[in-house]
């Protein structure tokens, strides 16, 4: 290099924007439906966004469960959802082609009149000469794009399927310029299986791309008359934009809650080469135009190219998506004997195996929507598993005696993760405002909600923990234990473990909170579980971060630091609790840092025993 002085500025000042997004920290419940429409995977929704996800709340379709997730959402939960569909349901789809074609075309001049040539070679808008003779329509050769839409029937959600299906249509790679071949474009999918009412528009942005370096497109969702998103794409895939690529494929699929989509670059690339070479026009020059609509990027027209066919892209009602199918679910899910061996297979860890995965799956609890008992005993197994999660379980619909409920509940899995619970009841469904039957996992979604968010080491019972239920249409309560002589039934059901309302002035109160293991311990009370459930959670976020310090002294007294600091954010839900590192030569050989929490808990009063002692 030459002598002299060299200044390299490297920008590094970036200049941070403020967040104005606030970070959810409500309680995490999960809950498995069926519904009318949206995406099949496990994934958390919050607030408005689960309504535009799933659609209509329709009790009389898809039960309790769907109507449940949205109580609990309506009430400031945060819900893992897992819409489940029939095995045979297929996939609501449209693919876009493209045709291209060499045509001759009459020009028009600025105004849109059409032009024709005197014998002498004159142009002119006049189609009969000064004596009477005829004049030529002048025309000049053009290559057309003509767009066509095919869908693929039965596609099981398999996007491999849709795109050989899609590559068979194409024959652009036998012909050498691309007289009559087809491209194949996008596939546009709904984001599940099942009918669709979703439709798709693509329209130029003039606007946004006259001052740009390259063509930009909105592509709009409809349902309906509304307009469900709105995204912008680049139609040629290698453009990136502040670091990101923008191609229809990734926008789609990074902004997109609506559908799925997927591009073939191949048969883009080959179209516009072909384009390229019919037209006489550099690729570079026709990258930079609107190649989809034939125009520049200021919306004036292309001479050399014009778009034909019944086809709009553009067309306001949209394009919709084809071939969707709720197979043997029908209209009516849950008469289907698929509809819970579906369910099972999401809490069995079948559909996906991160249902078990603690350390970044942290769920607080799953609540029962009258589901089926061998839904029932999949949760019990997941809840069992995790350690870290709560099932409130019910015992199903109309049980009106005593000896109904406590049989209904012989078989469930009995330890400090599950709660029975044996009421059901009716209410008014919010959305179609007729009078439903719910078992108690309907209301648990509104009432846990304020009491995670308050402090989940209280009591779950009582008035003065708000666990009332003034939901209930009065009268249709299935059980009310009483104690009468002779009789019992709130012991009864005590030592049963099961969990039940009583009225108290009028008011519905949950009365009992016990867990249903049989050892009469502390982890009896369900707040307690939740209490040492709450640490635990705290505590697996702490370690991995933490992870990998020396067991030297300085290094072992700062891991114990920092985890004791995590505790000490809980210290007031109990009566005391402190870590203590246990020197264990063993595990320190294996690298293992071994710690006993010892709590004690907070006791509360759950029965009066007043002495009245009469004096003179």
């Amino acid at each position: 290099m030459y002598p002299g002085l060299v200044f390299n500025i490297d920008d590094q000042s970036d200049i941070s924007k403020i967040s104005t997004e606030e970070k959810v920290t409500a309680p995490l419940f999960m809950q498995v439906f069926t519904a009318d429409k949206g995406t099949e995977d496990l994934a958390i929704w919050y607030g408005k966004d689960f309504f535009k996800q799933y659609g209509d709340i329709s009790f009389a379709r898809h039960g309790q469960p769907l109507a449940q997730a949205a109580n609990a959402i309506t009430s400031g939960a945060q819900v893992l959802c897992k819409r489940v569909v029939a095995p045979d349901s297929t996939l609501a789809n449209t693919i876009v082609n493209a045709k291209l074609a060499s045509k001759e075309e009459q020009q028009v001049d600025a105004e849109g009149n059409p032009l024709y040539k005197t014998p002498s070679g004159e142009i002119t808008t006049s189609a009969n000469g000064d004596d009477g003779s005829t004049n030529e329509a002048y025309v000049k050769k053009v290559v057309s794009i003509t767009y066509e839409t095919t869908t693929v029937a039965g596609n099981k959600n398999d996007i491999n399927d849709l795109k050989s299906s899609a590559y068979a249509a194409g024959t652009y790679a036998d012909t050498e310029l691309g007289e009559d071949a087809t491209y194949p474009l996008f596939v546009i999918t709904d984001i599940g299986r099942g009918v669709s009412a979703k439709k798709f528009r693509i329209s130029p942005d003039f606007s946004a791309s006259k001052t740009s370096d390259y063509m930009k497109y909105n592509l709009n969702v409809i349902e309906g008359t509304n307009v469900l998103e709105t995204m912008q794409f680049a139609f040629d895939p290698s453009i990136v934009m502040n670091g990101k690529s923008i191609s229809f494929e990734n926008v789609v699929k990074t902004q997109s809650s609506q559908i799925k989509g997927f591009i073939f670059e191949d048969a883009i690339e080959a179209m516009i080469n072909n384009l390229a070479e019919m037209t006489g026009t550099p690729v570079a020059e026709l990258k930079n135009n609107d190649i989809l609509f034939a125009h520049d990027k200021k919306g004036k027209a292309l001479e050399s190219i014009v778009v034909d066919g019944d086809i709009d892209l553009t067309v306001s009602i949209g394009i919709p998506l084809a071939s969707g199918s709720n197979g043997s679910f029908g209209t009516a899910p849950m008469k289907s004997e698929d509809y819970s061996k579906e369910i099972v297979k999401v809490f069995d860890g079948t559909f996906d195996k991160s249902v078990y995965d603690v350390d970044n799956l942290k769920l607080d609890a799953i609540i029962d929507a009258n589901y089926d008992v061998t839904v029932k005993r999949a949760i019990e197994a997941l809840v069992t598993f995790r350690e870290d999660t709560m099932y409130f379980r019910d015992l199903g619909l109309g049980l009106k005696t005593l000896g109904d409920i406590v049989d209904a509940d012989l078989d469930s899995t009995r330890n400090r993760y599950c709660a029975s619970f044996c009421n059901s009841y009716d209410v008014i469904d919010p959305y179609s405002k007729k009078q439903v039957t719910v078992t108690i996992g309907y209301s648990l979604a509104r009432v846990l909600v304020n009491h995670f968010n308050n402090g989940c080491n209280r009591p779950l019972a009582g008035q003065l923990h708000e666990f009332i239920f003034p939901e209930i249409v009065e009268g249709t309560v299935n059980f009310l234990p009483i104690i009468i002589p002779g009789l019992d039934q709130k012991e009864a059901l005590f030592d049963a473990r099961i969990n039940f309302i009583s009225y108290f002035d009028g008011v519905p109160t949950m009365e009992s909170e016990y867990t249903s293991q049989e050892r009469y311990t502390a982890f009896s009370w369900i707040n307690n579980t939740l209490a040492i459930q709450e640490v635990i959670k705290a505590i697996r976020t702490k370690c991995p971060k933490i992870r990998y310090s020396f067991m030297e002294n300085e290094d072992l007294e700062k891991y114990q630091e920092d985890v004791n600091a995590v505790i000490n954010k809980f210290s007031s839900n109990f009566h005391s609790i402190k870590l203590e590192y246990a020197a264990d030569p063993v595990y320190e050989a294996n690298n293992i840092f071994y710690a006993v929490i010892e709590v004690q808990f907070k006791k509360f009063v759950e029965t009066e025993l007043f002495k009245i002692t009469a004096i003179n």
